[in-house]
């Protein structure tokens, strides 16, 4: 991960997100994991656990070794990146239908589980670069899929 830009509002630190799986440890993610040198944590348990392993992909220009694999649908408490102090911005998000086949999946970027900031879909087999806009400054927001498996490779402004 590359240095993070940081803004001051109110006396909270503001940040970009900079993310790539390429910086995680292979292997399952079975509790709340907080990424080193990151505003990103983790949130997964035994029964909804999250995967991180090898598997390539050029997505915004960006060459990948690894990705999140998300392993179903998440929620805000279940198979989610939450990723706090987040700074207003237009972040892109690279990630991949968890499938070869089958319906359309969507990634969900909230603000609370209900508050919609952008709904990302992807086909089988598919890998997209797609970006979402933040208005303003938040403090929290999660993202993760509403239908299924979705792999993720990085979230970068």
């Amino acid at each position: 991960m590359t240095g993070e830009a940081t803004c001051y509002n109110g006396g909270s630190v503001y940040s970009t997100i900079d993310f790539s799986a390429n910086d995680l440890t292979a292997g399952e993610i079975e509790t709340e994991t907080s990424v080193a040198g990151t505003n990103i944590t983790l949130i997964a348990d035994s029964s909804n656990k999250i995967t991180v392993d090898a598997n390539t992909a050029t997505l915004s220009e960006i060459s990948y070794t690894q990705r999140l694999k998300l392993n179903g649908t998440g929620a805000t408490n279940k198979r989610c990146l939450k990723i706090t102090n987040v700074r207003t911005g237009t972040y892109t998000i690279d990630f991949a239908h968890g499938s070869s086949s089958g319906d359309d999946r969507t990634l969900f970027v909230t603000t609370d589980g209900n508050t919609e900031i952008a709904s990302l879909t992807v086909s089988a087999s598919g890998k997209v670069s797609k970006t979402f806009t933040l208005s303003s400054d938040a403090d929290v927001i999660y993202i993760y899929s509403t239908n299924s498996s979705i792999n993720i490779y990085g979230i970068h402004e």
